[in-house]
């Protein structure tokens, strides 16, 4: 991820944990060596908060970290998200509130639930414990904001799911197992 008010600092999210480049990415160093580093997300309007997920399947030392001071600290969220799983997190900011970020968080083959934080990931809530990771928790999941609504969110996993409540309700949008057993034509969509 790119800080967008200095484009010469760079985050990325590697097997051997967050890194950091102050040098547009000719130079990286690790500033959080926990391994397995998924998602990273930057607060847009103060770049020095800082979100990171690590996880993978039965990795140890799982959790969502956050810094207030551009990765020179971090403290793991512990007020209302799982510490530890066995798959994965994927965060995602709200385009429309600094302090609002979700978490969909999954153990390897079931997901947790979905988390929202309205006070920069300092405390959290679970807004749904839908199983939309599946039995690929450890692989395939994710959620994303609408950023012309930020009560419309997408949740996939095996399928898609979408809620215009914040993520409070679901309702899904697609179906794996239709495509898998053939009931929908080859080429055809498998939902709305």
């Amino acid at each position: 991820i790119i800080n967008p008010k200095n484009e010469r600092v760079l985050y990325a999210a590697t097997s051997i944990g967050l890194m950091k480049s102050t040098d547009a990415g000719a130079t990286w160093n690790v500033i959080h060596n926990i391994p397995m580093a998924v998602d990273v997300e930057l607060n847009p309007i103060d770049t020095n908060r800082l979100y990171v997920s690590y996880g993978s399947l039965f990795q140890e030392n799982s959790g969502v970290y956050r810094s207030n001071d551009a990765g020179a600290n971090f403290t793991q969220a512990r007020f209302g998200i799982p510490t530890t799983y066995s798959g994965k997190t994927m965060l995602s900011l709200d385009p429309n509130s600094d302090k609002t970020i979700y978490a969909s968080v999954a153990d390897a083959f079931a997901s947790k639930g979905l988390y929202r934080s309205s006070n920069h990931g300092e405390s959290w809530v679970q807004v749904n414990k839908n199983d939309i990771a599946a039995f690929q928790g450890w692989y395939s999941h994710d959620v994303a904001i609408n950023p012309n609504n930020s009560r419309d969110i997408v949740q996939v996993g095996i399928d898609a799911w979408r809620s215009t409540n914040n993520g409070f309700t679901m309702e899904q949008q697609t179906s794996w197992t239709n495509a898998r057993n053939g009931q929908n034509p080859v080429g055809q969509t498998e939902g709305p």
